[in-house]
Parts: C-alpha cells; structure tokens; sequence
C-alpha cells in the first residue's frame, strides 16, 4: 500500500470524518472531497522539499517534532491548528494562496475552512 491510500485511508473513515467534521464545522461530504483533493498535492510538495538536503533535513525535524502516536480521531481532536498552519505553511511555501483558492473552488469548501481543514489534519501527516 502506497503512503496516499494509507493517509486517505485513515482520514476518510467515518470516525475520522466525524472527528475533522466536529473540529473543522466543514461537513463530512465535502471534507471528503477536500481531503481526495488536497493529499495528493501535499504529498507532491513533500516530495519536492525532500529533494534538497535542507529540505531533508527540515522535514526530519518537522518529524522529530511531531511524534503523536494516539489514533488518527485523537489526533485530530487535539490538534494544534496553529502549529498545523505553520505546517501547511511550510509545505506549500509561496504556493500556499494558490494552492488553498484552488482547493475551496474544486472542492466547494470556503478558503478559510480549507485552510483550517489542512491545518487540523498537517501534525498528523507529518
């Protein structure tokens, strides 16, 4: 199994779906949507910082950083958003206004939302 269907997996189960729901007020229709549709491209800045050694090194540390074990539902109920948006921040550097307007018109969730959306979910991908 690739590292995109254990991610989208976890996250789209209905306890995870109802954990991002009740955390995030977007509802789970389109947190689906939003969720298939950001991942992929999350995944594809990962691996664009990967290919630098400062990049490597950075992602490391995030890692390092962010070692909460307790299942996908726990992580997302105490989620740091704060933390997260720095996350997302990182990951999407310069992108990350383009990248969130193109999430919430493909996926018909509002800007802010999508962003409190990867904000919530970026400790645990990490």
């Amino acid at each position: 199994m690739n590292l995109l269907a254990l991610l989208l997996g976890s996250l789209l189960s209905s306890s995870s779906l109802g954990s991002l729901s009740n955390n995030t007020g977007v509802q789970k229709p389109q947190l689906e949507k939003l969720l298939i549709l950001a991942l992929p491209l999350i995944l594809k800045y990962l691996t664009s910082i990967s290919q630098s050694q400062s990049g490597l090194s950075s992602l490391f540390g995030a890692l390092g950083a962010h070692q909460n074990r307790g299942s996908v539902e726990s992580q997302i109920e105490s989620a740091d958003t704060e933390d997260g948006a720095k996350i997302v921040g990182h990951i999407l550097g310069d992108d990350q206004d383009q990248v969130v307007d193109a999430l919430s018109r493909e996926s018909g969730v509002d800007s802010a939302d999508v962003l409190n959306v990867l904000g919530t979910i970026a400790p645990y991908i990490m």
